[in-house]
């Protein structure tokens, strides 16, 4: 890939509106922000009408016509295929058959995916008038989902028709209340198995609409180019590989993702960390013939307070760094809102940083950030849901950590995305019970860092002579981590860490040693100093060579003291037996993604996390280089040389960087 693929989707009201669109056509014509567009079908999140939608493209057409004077490529958005929310219900299309939760509760706006009079009554049709207009693209939007429609959160679609359909395919019961504790069985066993079936239906309920679709669109153009806004979401099933082998039908045609969701203000600085992590982990399992991925980014509400551009222009850049291979920029607002002029000092900006993009893409191309995994793969709903309720699968709250929401990604660890050769991992909570038995034992002869939930559940599986550890007391207040004299410990001895458990209402755990050669990391004390636990944590070295590390004390959160993160550094390059591609040793809140190109080149993201500038970080990296390239959002690009280079490990000071801003840096080995 040359160049990164970089997009703008245009609001319906800012296209159909002539005075607007000429402001707007004006605006690629002089600024050409990027090379795509796509025209949104709609504003409002529930179906518009059919008749409304054949006025509105008879239009469209004219407008892709316009646009593509300019050498630019063109497509559509459809904004509504099932529905995304229950709003402006008055001028929706009429919904015969509403999409419908677990509790009965039946949706207002949101159509049942697997309704046969749907498509072919409203979507058959509204696919056929869109791909009448031969537009380079069609972008199917995030609402063809099964969960998590407005009012209801839960899971579906449950209803009468869709209850009778899956006791036909599965033999499951036809009756919501028997099913909403059906999946949670006594026999883990059972459990795992009913899930999955029902995970499999869900993939075929998605594939089977996707496959519907692209035989429609293809039907009258075969050229044109379908696309999947998608998230994590674990009750469709995630099968990437089915649902593009659908959209790209038996012609083999492109299809595109637009891995999104999230981050819609700049108040949270944290959610840039955790968007980047997710959609890293969605580009690590889509497709490796899937090159186009566009990370969405959102400034929905389109309010230009909302977000500042400096936030703004750092997300596509950490979008890359995390897998994608290109940005999808949702910025714009109606006009009869907030002016369209508004918008271009933004455009602006992010045009500034469409080369680095380029050289990001270019460099990283498909290749998967190798680094420390959470062992989070697309079976991920298979595991329990845990609610105020008590155990209930149909539920859609997750309980697993990913480490996008831990500390660790934070602290100069590399975070990665790829199951089968990780160099080190991590689990959280019951997260193990998605994981087949080669899954488990392969992570277990290899390096995992363990939280006391974790350890519960391997052990509870029967993998305890693999983990060395028993689970031992909880304590709900006043505790305080001690470290031993211990070679991870170097320099951090008898010093502590307290995360006062009482303001955060936060427990913590001892951890037994269970297998002869297991070690004590740690200690738990009360305020005076006094032992309450001998092991808070610890390691141990199994039969099968896996090195195991178990937390019982804030495993994931307050970890940002400089002792603690010296210790996790040393750890995690312990548990990957030497193989850690690199980390930060300097103190500094820092997000890494590392990669191994052809060509024997290497690459490493890293994000400076922080307010503060850092004028003195630095990085080891696992080369045999010693020049590194290191380019910047401003289009320079600096080449420095390893401060020194032993055992494999090359030691590179990197120049100040400003709060908030990304390297791309670059080397080859020798």
């Amino acid at each position: 890939m040359d160049k990164a693929n970089v997009s703008y989707r245009v609001h319906y009201r800012l296209w159909s509106d002539d005075e607007s669109f000429e402001k707007f056509y004006n605006m690629v014509k002089e600024i050409r922000p990027a090379e795509e567009y796509a025209l949104f079908s709609d504003d409002d999140s529930s179906p518009r009408k059919l008749e409304e939608l054949r006025r509105r493209f008879a239009l469209m057409g004219d407008r892709i016509s316009r646009l593509r004077e300019l050498k630019v490529r063109v497509g559509i958005n459809l904004m509504v295929t099932v529905g995304h929310r229950e709003e402006n219900l008055d001028y929706c299309e009429n919904i015969t058959r509403p999409f419908t939760d677990i509790t009965g509760f039946a949706c207002p706006g949101i159509a049942c995916p697997n309704d046969p009079q749907w498509f072919s009554n409203y979507l058959k049709p509204v696919f056929e008038m869109m791909a009448a207009l031969h537009p380079d693209f069609i972008w199917i939007d995030d609402d063809m989902r099964l969960h998590g429609h407005h009012r209801s959160w839960k899971v579906g679609c449950f209803c009468p028709e869709c209850l009778k359909n899956l006791h036909e395919a599965t033999g499951f019961p036809a009756d919501r209340k028997i099913l909403q504790n059906f999946f949670d069985h006594p026999d883990r066993k059972i459990t795992t198995e009913r899930r999955r079936i029902m995970l499999d239906y869900n993939k075929e309920c998605m594939n089977t609409l996707c496959r519907k679709i692209e035989k429609t669109v293809h039907a009258i153009d075969p050229d044109i180019i379908l696309g999947q806004m998608d998230g994590w979401n674990g009750w469709n099933g995630i099968d990437y590989q089915g649902h593009n082998d659908a959209l790209a039908g038996t012609n083999h045609q492109e299809v595109r993702w637009r891995p999104g969701g999230g981050v819609y203000r700049d108040t949270s600085e944290e959610q840039l960390t955790i968007k980047a992590g997710r959609l890293g982990r969605e580009c690590g399992v889509l497709p490796k013939e899937a090159v186009n991925l566009q990370g969405e980014l959102e400034n929905f509400y389109y309010m230009i307070l909302q977000k500042s551009r400096k936030f703004t222009s750092i997300e596509p850049q950490l979008f890359c760094a995390a897998g994608t291979t290109g940005v999808a920029y949702n910025i714009f607002g109606d006009p009869a809102t907030e002016p369209f002029e508004s918008y271009l000092p933004l455009v602006k900006e992010l045009r500034k940083i469409n080369p680095f993009l380029d050289q990001m893409v270019r460099d990283n191309g498909r290749v998967t950030p190798k680094g420390i995994f959470d062992c989070i793969t697309e079976k991920e709903r298979l595991c329990d849901r845990i609610n105020s309720k008590g155990n209930c699968w149909t539920e859609q709250e997750t309980i697993q950590m990913e480490m996008e929401y831990t500390d660790l990604n934070k602290i100069g660890l590399p975070q990665g995305f790829s199951f089968a050769d990780a160099p080190a991992y991590i689990m959280c909570n019951c997260i193990a019970q998605s994981l087949n038995n080669e899954e488990i034992m392969h992570v277990l002869s290899k390096g995992v860092y363990l939280d006391y939930e974790a350890l519960q559940t391997l052990n509870e599986l029967g993998y305890g002579e693999y983990t060395g550890f028993i689970p031992g007391k909880i304590f709900d207040r006043d505790t305080v981590e001690t470290y031993t004299d211990h070679p991870l410990n170097e320099g951090i001895s008898g010093t502590i860490r307290n995360i006062r458990q009482t303001f955060m209402r936060y427990t913590t755990a001892s951890v037994v040693p269970a297998m002869p050669g297991a070690e004590i990391l740690s200690t738990l004390n009360d305020f005076a100093g006094k032992e309450v636990a001998p092991c808070g944590s610890g390691i141990f070295v199994n039969k099968l060579g896996g090195k195991i590390a178990v937390a019982g004390y804030s495993p994931w959160r307050f970890i940002y003291n400089s002792g603690k993160m010296r210790q996790l550094k040393r750890l995690f390059d312990f548990l990957s037996s030497g193989t850690l591609p690199g980390w930060l040793s300097s103190c500094h809140r820092m997000q890494l993604f590392f990669r191994e190109l052809p060509e024997n080149r290497g690459s490493c993201d890293i994000f400076n996390f922080s307010l503060d500038p850092a004028g003195d970080a630095e990085l080891q990296i696992r080369c045999t280089a010693e020049k590194f390239k290191i380019y910047r959002a401003d289009g320079s690009c600096t080449e420095i040389t390893a401060k020194s280079t032993d055992n494999g490990i090359a030691t590179v000071k990197l120049p100040e960087m400003a709060a908030f801003e990304l390297f791309h840096i670059v080397w080859r080995n020798v």
